[in-house]
């Protein structure tokens, strides 16, 4: 999932799609049994926004979402975003061995699951809007390092493992990647 230069430009379209489009049904969660409309998405961004700075998430850290295909995923995608995150997103069926072995190998500052159920079973959960949860860890995120302020994370999945990686660059790279 990219972030940097390409976090501020996305998160002002959100906004800005959800100021014109406010009451206009947005997305339905058919397993969910949910509906939610822009100004749902957008109250609920800054709602986790407001639990990113009561858990003391400093901007940069790593989350890895283990919510899958839920509602609540597209407003904790945004509000990472603009908190400054990198958000590693893993399938809401990965088993609980994968998701902790990315939060590990990332250094995930924090993992946030469908609540009540989802992943980490035992850890202590802090609520979070949107129907999540969060797992917090100890450890520093390893995404962005003090010596490379201009790397992103991707996330890769492979076609033929089915086994997520994730991959550091930098943006200059990315966007050269991306020019004929």
């Amino acid at each position: 999932i990219l972030i940097g230069r390409m976090a501020g430009p996305l998160v002002e379209a959100f906004a800005r799609v959800a100021a014109r489009e406010g009451r206009r049904v947005a997305v339905h969660g058919a397993s969910e049994g949910l509906t939610r409309t822009f100004a749902d998405l957008q109250r609920d961004v800054a709602d986790l926004r407001r639990a990113f700075d009561a858990l003391h998430l400093p901007p940069r850290a790593t989350i890895v979402s283990h919510v899958g295909n839920r509602t609540g995923f597209i407003p904790l995608f945004v509000a990472s975003l603009a908190h400054g995150c990198a958000i590693l997103s893993v399938d809401g069926d990965a088993p609980q061995a994968d998701v902790l072995g990315m939060a590990a190998t990332y250094g995930a500052d924090l993992i946030v699951v469908a609540a009540p159920g989802g992943l980490v079973d035992g850890a202590p959960r802090v609520a979070l809007p949107c129907g999540l949860a969060a797992v917090a860890r100890s450890g520093r995120s390893s995404w962005r390092r003090d010596d490379d302020p201009d790397a992103l994370v991707l996330k890769v999945t492979s076609g033929s493992t089915h086994a997520s990686k994730v991959i550091i660059a930098t943006e200059d790279n990315v966007f050269a990647d991306g020019e004929p």
